[in-house]
């Protein structure tokens, strides 16, 4: 795949810088110095970063200043990596090179997704950010197998599933501390209005519920009933709350006592 990396990154080399994400800290330091001796072999090196430009110079003198081995051997080139294997100083430093302009292809795990404000040619979705650019573009380089996937991802071909139950205990805890539930009922009802809720009902079978379970409870009270039950027993066991789940009309009265949580 990195010849056609490669063949991509060419086709904007001195008009854009790029951004190439990949699987592994290991990856990044190999895909871009893949791209950097192709570029010497065939003596293009030249459309990425100029002889005499002022780019140089600076990634020059910045190169004794960084840790690792890997950055010190690609920066004078406009080449660079981005990991959380880095220090900070050297993650702060390419940021700072690559959002200047100075650095041309910038490689890197998907750390730098998160939070880094980048011009959005460069990456998917940093297209709305204007102050950096207005038009975004990206490449999915993937093997055959994967294809289908991806073309249904871009078509709307497979719904967005919710993760919530997961973190259903911390988002219970906020719920309570913020005093928008004091009990069962409340908490059963405040799991209706979320994304969770709505992809049980459009889709019970991915959440464990059978079409019979659904049939005899169009609602999920039950469920929602279940999962605060849950939820309250993970957060009494360590502390956060006071919980006692009472037997009384219905599996719903189960009540939350907050003692006192500080944050």
């Amino acid at each position: 795949m990195n010849d056609l990396c490669n063949e991509k990154v060419m086709a904007v080399a001195g008009k854009h810088q790029v951004l190439i994400f990949v699987h592994s800290r290991k990856e990044t330091a190999k895909t871009a110095r893949a791209i950097r001796d192709t570029a010497l072999e065939k003596d293009t090196l030249g459309r990425f970063l100029k002889e005499d430009s002022v780019s140089r110079e600076i990634l020059q003198s910045h190169t004794d200043m960084v840790k690792s081995n890997d950055l010190k051997d690609l920066l004078p080139y406009g080449f660079a990596i981005h990991h959380a294997g880095m220090t900070r100083g050297d993650r702060q430093l390419v940021e700072d090179l690559f959002a200047d302009g100075h650095v041309q292809v910038l490689v890197s795990t998907a750390t730098l997704a998160w939070g880094v404000n980048l011009p959005a040619h460069t990456m998917l979705g940093r297209a709305g950010r204007p102050q950096y650019d207005s038009y975004g573009e990206g490449i999915i380089i993937t093997g055959h197998s994967e294809l289908q996937y991806y073309l249904s991802l871009m078509n709307h071909q497979l719904p967005i599933e919710s993760q919530f139950v997961s973190k259903l205990a911390d988002q219970l805890n906020a719920e309570i501390v913020l005093g928008t539930v004091q009990n069962a009922k409340e908490a059963c009802n405040w799991i209706g209005y979320t994304y969770l809720y709505i992809r049980m009902l459009r889709n019970p079978g991915l959440y464990g519920l059978s079409p019979e379970v659904f049939k005899e409870d169009l609602t999920l009270e039950e469920r929602r009933a279940d999962l605060i039950h849950s939820a309250a027993t993970i957060l009494d066991r360590n502390n956060l709350i006071k919980y006692d789940r009472k037997v009384d009309i219905s599996r719903l009265q189960i009540w939350v006592a907050l003692l006192a949580i500080t944050i």
